[in-house]
């Protein structure tokens, strides 16, 4: 059967590169005894497992190059040794060449038989789309959000904007939360604030993003990142700027 890749994604580089590397041995594995996981588990940490295939960015790199996916299509031109599956980790798919990362479209659309092609990434959306589509994607939690302290937006605003005031936390999150209706009225009573309540957005979609797995409000969360850095100097008219970021935040 044709395998389809797997993106692992999440904060925290080292969580996200565990996944991967247990979902690896996992397929590698496949009907093996103990004694055999054991083996291959050994060998896969230190690199010496025949059917197995690690690409990351060398230090003296600045990406991951087509040199890189070519090692992938020589390892997958092989056969398979030891009687198992195979698998192919490119750890931080994000620093991928454009031309490297096409090479690897290619492969997830025709995927060689019994080979499983994990991607591990920190930010999902700079790979590519259609590189995102072929992919069954799985988020792994960051610690702040396996707890379960965070059990509203409010709660997480409150935690990360302790220094402001916790009614006027909650108004933005009411506003925001109701769909940001009656933009132009709620800037002009509050261009002093905009600078919280531009935190208070990128806390909320934070929030729907990580707790709730909303792909929609990752997408929010890095145009309001951008616009956050951008408006300190294109955005000298704070009322234009609230106006703005509601537009951003509406569904």
């Amino acid at each position: 059967m044709k395998s389809q890749g797997i993106i692992f994604y999440g904060d925290n580089r080292n969580k996200v590169l565990k996944a991967a590397y247990d979902a690896a041995i996992e397929h590698i594995s496949i009907g093996m005894n103990a004694d055999d996981l054991a083996r291959i588990e050994r060998h896969v940490s230190v690199g010496t497992y025949p059917n197995f295939l690690h690409i990351k960015k060398e230090n003296d790199e600045n990406e991951i190059s087509i040199n890189k996916s070519r090692e992938i299509g020589n390892f997958l031109s092989q056969k398979a040794s030891l009687f198992s599956k195979r698998a192919v980790l490119i750890e931080d798919f994000e620093d991928m060449s454009r031309n490297a990362a096409n090479s690897i479209l290619k492969i997830l659309e025709e995927p060689p038989l019994d080979v499983v092609l994990i991607l591990t990434t920190i930010k999902l959306l700079s790979i590519l789309p259609t590189v995102r589509s072929r992919c069954i994607k799985i988020r792994v939690k960051s610690e702040a959000f396996d707890t379960e302290k965070f059990l509203t937006p409010l709660d997480l605003a409150c935690s990360l904007l302790e220094n402001f005031d916790k009614n006027l936390i909650e108004k933005f999150l009411d506003f925001i939360e109701s769909g940001c209706k009656n933009s132009t009225e709620f800037a002009k009573q509050n261009t002093e604030y905009f600078e919280l309540f531009l935190k208070v957005a990128l806390t909320f979609c934070s929030f729907r993003s990580k707790k709730e797995c909303d792909l929609l409000y990752s997408e929010k969360v890095v145009d309001l990142q951008s616009f956050f850095t951008l408006s300190k100097g294109a955005y000298p008219d704070k009322q234009a700027a609230i106006i703005a970021v509601c537009e951003m935040l509406k569904p």
